[in-house]
């Protein structure tokens, strides 16, 4: 297929690719029978090699022999990052867990530590054992503390409606210590609730702050910000009690804004010239400005729950906030609600994106309807130095884009930047092919097409191993490449301008 300009376009078409069981090699045993010159060496340098090792790995040093029998205590008795989190949590009940934690706290000997990650389960019986812990940590000026507490069950990245709130929240209270920690930089809580001190005396050092399902009103968490006076990176998921964000200091260094399902969240103000990030995943709030936010590049907005839009989630009004963005990643919903507010605007469009190099769409449906809402979106929005295209198709769909229809190209859309299309899960359905001609009439400088084939399920479907687990494979593989030879003739047939 040629280009406008004569070169071609690079067509790729990526099926799934199927990696064989690697053959088992004779082992070489290295160094049978040498002498262990590194039992010799002293207890201090092999405490040494041993802190550095994960905690769990370097305990199981023990089983070495004699001379290594009690060396994994160095590791905590110096240790400036104490990790007990999963790995160290492996196969150990409640009791256990706690057990041993306070078995190692007795035994370090440091007056400074860095790094204190606790991931633990909600049960109230140990609460008094983990505020133990944490007033441990912070006498000894911890810089990162992170508590995570949990249940068996539950799926911490799993949405949540806010009825669920109550279950999944524990009981526990974060210390007041913990807020009046001077020299603290990173502080991640998780599923606890908070309740600082009237007058926090810390938090002045901290860098990062990280909430997932925190029970915590607008109020307290505005304290907490505003003693954030170095605060670079904010990090609030299924959080729901907090109906405000208000960022607008003008001494503000925040540099990255993350918000996760927080449901009961209608007021988002932003006045941040230090901004380059912000990803928002959820029910898109009533009102909301940004302002000032010139080095806003990279902009994330994912919507869910559809129905619960009455036309007061403008889009468009917060798109248009963000005229510097370079990257922006937006989904179904947003390309639906920018449609139906398109009308509003008239005159005014298109707005300018004119710093857009990266558009990415995610596409929970596909339809012919949908096709009309992605080519809506290049009218209603300027985008000249767009450059890189990325969509991800839905995996299940029923596509039922007549077999004879088309869109009309829109006559006013000239992508002449784009270079790159890359689509995730394409199976040539018949409205993908029609997205495909209608990118392929609008970017006539475009140098490459990636079409991603949707990954398929492992394994030959029979249960047997061996010659016909391998026929097998050797099967799909043949079939898989007639069926991308079939789709690339089809692409290639596609008409593109000139």
């Amino acid at each position: 297929m040629q280009c406008g300009g004569g070169e071609p376009l690079e067509l790729h078409l990526l099926g799934t690719q199927i990696v064989g069981r690697p053959t088992m090699g004779k082992a070489r045993s290295a160094g049978a029978g040498g002498h262990d010159r590194i039992s010799e060496l002293p207890d201090a340098i092999l405490g040494h090699i041993l802190s550095l090792m994960p905690a769990k790995a370097a305990t199981q040093t023990t089983i070495l022999s004699r001379r290594w029998r009690d060396l994994w205590q160095y590791i905590w008795r110096f240790s400036t990052t104490l990790d007990f989190t999963a790995e160290f949590a492996a196969r150990q009940t409640p009791d256990e867990f706690v057990r041993n934690v306070n078995r190692y706290l007795e035994l370090h000997r440091g007056r400074k530590i860095q790094r204190f990650l606790v991931s633990f389960d909600r049960d109230p019986r140990f609460f008094p054992d983990v505020e133990n812990w944490v007033e441990f940590a912070v006498a000894r000026d911890v810089e990162e503390l992170r508590l995570e507490f949990s249940s068996k069950g539950q799926n911490t990245h799993k949405p949540y409606i806010p009825v669920d709130l109550e279950k999944w929240v524990s009981g526990f209270r974060v210390p007041h210590q913990v807020f009046d920690c001077m020299p603290l930089r990173v502080l991640g809580l998780g599923n606890c609730r908070i309740s600082p001190p009237p007058d926090i005396s810390g938090l002045c050092s901290l860098r990062s702050l990280s909430l997932t399902r925190v029970d915590v009103t607008s109020d307290v968490l505005q304290s907490i910000l505003s003693k954030c006076g170095l605060l670079e990176r904010l990090f609030l998921r299924h959080c729901l009690h907090f109906e405000s964000i208000k960022l607008t200091s003008p001494r503000i260094k925040l540099k990255q804004l993350v918000v996760v399902d927080c449901w009961a969240l209608s007021d988002l103000e932003i006045s941040a010239s230090s901004l380059q990030s912000f990803h928002f995943y959820g029910d898109v709030w009533k009102y909301g400005s940004f302002s000032g936010v010139t080095n806003l590049a990279d902009v994330f907005i994912c919507s869910i729950n559809w129905k619960r839009w009455q036309g007061l989630h403008n889009y468009i009004y917060l798109l248009s906030d963000v005229p510097h963005v370079e990257v922006l990643t937006v989904c179904t919903t947003t390309l639906r609600a920018v449609a139906e507010l398109s009308t509003i605007y008239g005159e005014d469009l298109p707005l300018p994106l004119h710093h857009l190099r990266e558009l990415q769409l995610l596409m929970e449906e596909m339809s012919m309807h949908h096709l009309s809402k992605i080519c809506g979106f290049f009218v209603f929005f300027a985008t000249p130095l767009l450059e890189r295209l990325f969509i991800r198709l839905p995996l299940n769909r029923n596509d039922s884009f007549p077999t004879k229809a088309t869109i009309e190209r829109p006559q006013d859309v000239h992508l002449n930047q784009l270079r790159v299309i890359k689509m995730y899960n394409f199976n040539g359905a018949r409205s993908e092919m029609e997205l495909v001609r209608l990118l392929l009439e609008m970017a006539p400088v475009l140098e490459s097409l990636v079409l991603v084939a949707p990954p398929k399920a492992s394994g030959g479907g029979d249960g047997t191993i061996g010659d016909g687990w391998h026929d097998c494979l050797r099967r799909r593989k043949l079939e898989d490449a007639m069926d991308m030879r079939i789709l690339q003739k089809q692409v290639l047939a596609l008409p593109r301008v000139s």
